[in-house]
């Protein structure tokens, strides 16, 4: 049996967020929660059933190896991640300075972006590593 917190533990290492390291534990969970539930829909080709979980004890009813707690990790960056690209406040952002009102948050969605492509190659790597590497 893996925890959910182990996941949780890979994918808290990979980001930095005060606002969601702020959050009291439950909530905190409950938001990883939510971000492991899309990123178990994205491992599809996982050869555990990942769908198979205990809901109390918030565990799968399988043991997972690092690969597949990484390639979970990864796609719950990218579901956090996709958090700021679509945020009703990123949209309306605005700057002090009339010369950064149009370019910034255009240059910085941009770049929000580019690092969700990024990790969406990487976890896409991963996954490839995962199904070839027991033929």
């Amino acid at each position: 049996m893996t925890i959910f917190e182990e996941v949780y533990n890979v994918f808290l290492s990979k980001i930095t967020d005060r606002d969601l390291i702020s959050l009291t534990e439950n909530l905190r969970n409950d938001v990883m929660e939510g971000f492991l539930g899309s990123a178990i829909a994205q491992f599809s080709l996982c050869e555990k059933d990942l769908e198979d979980t205990n809901d109390i004890l918030k565990q799968f009813n399988a043991t997972l190896d690092r690969l597949e707690k990484e390639i979970l990790s990864r796609y719950m960056v990218i579901e956090w991640s996709n958090g700021f690209i679509q945020s009703e406040e990123f949209l309306k952002q605005k700057l002090g300075s009339r010369d950064y009102s149009l370019h910034s948050p255009a240059n910085h969605l941009d770049k929000l972006t580019e690092l969700r492509s990024i990790n969406t190659k990487e976890a896409k790597e991963l996954i490839r590593e995962y199904y070839y590497r027991n033929p």
